[in-house]
């Protein structure tokens, strides 16, 4: 990534790009931060914005700080600046503490679930985010609208063994909720699946099987020493269990909670 924005980054005045979230948009920032350039985006809430150096909006972005003051060149972080920072950031995230609304949204909830009943559960991102396009060419979904509308088409034969975690900032965005509904009616799924779905630090703490795209939710599952079914591009093959067929996927939709 890095020698990829030396490359690109040297006769643009301006950047445009379309989230700064992910560690590919948010060392883009860093660098272009770091290079005195302007910056925008195209956020998902359908607004242009110019980005502002002085705004990291949570812990979890990336500082221009790791880019020397020298030569501008990456000089990183030690593993105990590493593992102090992720450790850190990951104990405020499960408590609703961190400063992204993402995560403050997901664990604000600190009251036990009513309804821990165990199934697998289905964890939805928002449709307007920017990080629902699966570019790489092996992904067997290359939306996540693709993904998400498969899926419902698959469980609602059987589901009574789901449950469907909204993504909490499905509100924020426009008309998010609106396509949720439209899958929802469209596959006939009950609306128990996702208005008692429990909590999610109830789902990890029972165990849950979890199925995702490039949800977080795969690393906060990860964090309980199991691992989350995904089929998206943006997480790495050793942090989660990587589908990589339409048959593969159609097996673990079906087969029953016990062998998941």
């Amino acid at each position: 990534i890095i020698k990829s924005l030396e490359r690109n980054f040297n006769l643009d005045e301006a950047i445009v790009f379309a989230e700064s979230a992910y560690i590919e948009g948010s060392l883009i920032r860093a660098y272009a931060f770091k290079k005195k350039k302007d910056l925008y985006c195209l956020h998902p809430d359908g607004t242009f914005r110019k980005l502002d150096p002085l705004n990291l909006i949570s812990e979890s972005y990336v500082s221009d700080k790791i880019f020397n003051n020298i030569d501008n060149q990456y000089s990183g972080f030690n593993e105990n600046q590493k593992y102090n920072s992720s450790n850190l950031y990951f104990s405020k995230r499960i408590k609703g503490l961190a400063e992204d609304s993402d995560s403050q949204f997901a664990f604000k909830n600190k009251t036990e679930s009513i309804n821990c009943e165990v199934r697998k559960v289905i964890f939805l991102h928002s449709f307007r985010d920017a990080n629902n396009i699966n570019s790489d060419e092996k992904s067997i979904f290359k939306s996540y609208l693709h993904w998400a509308d498969y899926t419902m088409s698959v469980i609602c034969k059987n589901q009574n063994n789901w449950w469907i975690k909204v993504h909490p900032m499905s509100s924020f965005y426009k008309n998010d909720l609106d396509i949720f509904e439209y899958l929802i009616s469209k596959h006939s799924i009950n609306d128990n699946l996702y208005k008692n779905c429990p909590s999610t630090i109830d789902i990890l703490n029972n165990k849950m099987p979890v199925f995702t795209v490039n949800g977080t939710i795969a690393l906060e599952t990860l964090s309980t020493g199991r691992y989350a079914f995904t089929t998206g591009s943006r997480l790495d093959n050793n942090l989660s269990l990587k589908i990589t067929s339409i048959e593969e996927y159609l097996h673990l939709l079906n087969i029953p909670l016990g062998k998941c």
